[in-house]
């Protein structure tokens, strides 16, 4: 499972779930908590290769 903030706009989970998938990650389920007046949503990703996703999202 992965945490991670994105940018709360359109577009923004679509970039973090296609670098996942370009890298071979199944995502299994996510969800996310976002507040209109502030710049960051928090995203709760669970996926298949925990290890394989964080080296795609830089961690």
């Amino acid at each position: 499972m992965l945490y991670v903030t994105v940018p709360n706009g359109p577009g923004a989970l679509a970039s973090a779930t296609g670098m996942l998938s370009a890298s071979g990650v199944n995502v299994d389920y996510a969800f996310a908590s976002a507040l209109a007046d502030h710049d960051m949503t928090a995203v709760v990703v669970a996926v298949d290769d925990a290890r394989r996703a964080a080296s795609a999202a830089g961690m």
